[in-house]
C-alpha cells in the first residue's frame, strides 16, 4: 500500500509466529513479539482487559477495539475474506485492496499522529474506571499525573467531566455443555472441544464485548475459542503463575458493531481438557453515537507535516487554546522534546503514550530518543578499554 503518512496496521489473524511479520513487509504493526517491550504498552492492554495481550513478551494486536486502534494510529485492517465482523467501527472494506483470501478495511476517520486534548483527567481518577471507560477516556482526553503538570498548566485546562457510559449485562452460567461439567467455581472440560453455548443481545449503535470475570486455567497456555452466528475469535489463556503469564483473570473480547438489535449465541470452545474457573459473564455496549464527531475535532488540531527520522520526529501545530498534545509515540524515558526550539517536558500520557503541554499559537516541535543509560554505558565502556590497554603496557613494562 503506497501511503505517504504515517500509519500502522491492525488484524485479528495475528497468532504464534506472526508478530513480527512487520519486519519483512516493512509496513507499522501492532503486533510485536520481542523481549525488551515497551512496559506502558504493555500495561495499557492488560489495564484494559485487551486479549491482544498474549505474554508479557508479545503483542497480538488490538482485537479490534475501536477506540484502542484509532488511539494507535491505525489506518489498515486485515482480515480473513469472511471476517468482516472483525473490522473496527468506521473502517470501510476496499475491494482494490482484497483478494479472494483477505479483507483489507480503509479507516474512514483516522486519527493524525500527534493530537491536542483540551480536556485532561488526573491519573487516579481514571483508574477508577472499568476496562471498556479507560479505552475511551484515551480519546476522550489526556490522562496523565497531576504531578507532571504545573498549576498554571492544570488551570488552563478543563478537567474531563464526563466519561463514555458503557452498559453491562450480566449472562446466567450455563448450567451444562457439551463434553462439560458445571463445578463450584468453574467448568470441569472432560474432553478437547468442549463448549458451552448462551444466549445475548446485541444493541443498535453500539460496539458490543464478551466479558469473562475470574476466568482461569491451570495450564501454561490454552486456547478458548469465542464463535457467534457472525464471527469467531481465540483468546490464549495462560495459567497464573507459570513462566510468561500476567496473572490475569479478566478479558474483554470485541463482538462487533451492531446497526440493528437482535439476538445470537456465544459459544466458548475450549482447546483442552481440564479446570477452568469462571466467576462471571457479561455483555458490554459501548455507544458509537457522534464518533465521527469526537475524531474530527481531534484532527482539527493536529500535528501538520510530520517528518520521521532515524530516532527523530518534528512537525509543526497551530494551537486555539492550551492543552496537551498526545503522540502515537509509545512511552519512553529515551524521548526527549522541543518547542520552537526550547526544551520541554515529555510527558506520559493515557499510560502508554507521549505528549507535551502545548500554550495557544504557531510551534515547531521535535522529538529525539536516546536509549537511557547509553551514554554513560559508552564512557563506562571507553573507561575500562582505557584501562585495559594501560594494564597491557603496564604488564610488558614489568616483563622487561
Amino acid at each position: 500500500i503506497e501511503d505517504p503518512g504515517f500509519w500502522r496496521a491492525g488484524s485479528n489473524l495475528i497468532n504464534s509466529n506472526r508478530e513480527n511479520y512487520s519486519l519483512l513487509l516493512n509496513y507499522n504493526p501492532t503486533s510485536m513479539y520481542n523481549s525488551v517491550l515497551s512496559g506502558p504498552l504493555t500495561y495499557v492492554l492488560l489495564e484494559q482487559d485487551n486479549i491482544g495481550l498474549a505474554a508479557i513478551h508479545r503483542i497480538q494486536g488490538l482485537d479490534g477495539h475501536t477506540a484502542a486502534e484509532e488511539r494507535a494510529c491505525v489506518k489498515y485492517f486485515l482480515t480473513s475474506a469472511d471476517g468482516h465482523p472483525h473490522a473496527p467501527y468506521g473502517f470501510t472494506y476496499s475491494e482494490a485492496l482484497s483478494d479472494r483470501d483477505n479483507a483489507i478495511f480503509v479507516n474512514e476517520n483516522p486519527l493524525a499522529f500527534g493530537v491536542l486534548h483540551t480536556n485532561w483527567m488526573d491519573l487516579p481518577e481514571y483508574e477508577k474506571l472499568n476496562a471498556l471507560q479507560k479505552e475511551q477516556a484515551a480519546l476522550d482526553a489526556a490522562v496523565v499525573d497531576a504531578n507532571q503538570l504545573t498549576q498554571e498548566q492544570a488551570a488552563a485546562m478543563q478537567p474531563l467531566d464526563q466519561v463514555q457510559s458503557v452498559e453491562e449485562q450480566s449472562v446466567a452460567l450455563p448450567e451444562k455443555g457439551s463434553h462439560v461439567k458445571k463445578t463450584d467455581g468453574g467448568y470441569r472440560i472432560t474432553k478437547k472441544g468442549g463448549y458451552i453455548e448462551f444466549p445475548i443481545q446485541l444493541k443498535a449503535g453500539c460496539e458490543a464485548y464478551l466479558r469473562l470475570e475470574g476466568f482461569t486455567n491451570s495450564r501454561v497456555s490454552t486456547y478458548v475459542g469465542v464463535r457467534t452466528t457472525r464471527m469467531f475469535t481465540q483468546v490464549l489463556m495462560r495459567g497464573p503463575g507459570t513462566l510468561y503469564s500476567l496473572n490475569r483473570t479478566d478479558y474483554n473480547i470485541r463482538l462487533g458493531y451492531s446497526e440493528t438489535d437482535q439476538a445470537d449465541i456465544v459459544r466458548l470452545e475450549f482447546t483442552d481438557k481440564g479446570i477452568y474457573t469462571l466467576d462471571a459473564i457479561k455483555v458490554c455496549y459501548v455507544p458509537i453515537a457522534g464518533y465521527e464527531e469526537k475524531i474530527a475535532a481531534l484532527n482539527s488540531e493536529a500535528l501538520k507535516d510530520p517528518v520521521f527520522g532515524i530516532n527523530k520526529v518534528s512537525g509543526s501545530a497551530s494551537t486555539q487554546n492550551a492543552g496537551i498534545m498526545v503522540f502515537s509515540i509509545p512511552y519512553s524515558q529515551g524521548w526527549s522534546a522541543t518547542v520552537d526550539g526550547k526544551q520541554t517536558k515529555v510527558l506520559q500520557a493515557n499510560t502508554a503514550w507521549t505528549g507535551i503541554y502545548l500554550e495557544p499559537g504557531e510551534h515547531q516541535i521535535e522529538f529525539s530518543y536516546c536509549t537511557p543509560g547509553a551514554v554513560a554505558g559508552r564512557w563506562i565502556a571507553g573507561i575500562c578499554w582505557l584501562l585495559f590497554f594501560c594494564l597491557i603496557i603496564l604488564r610488558r613494562k614489568l616483563h622487561l
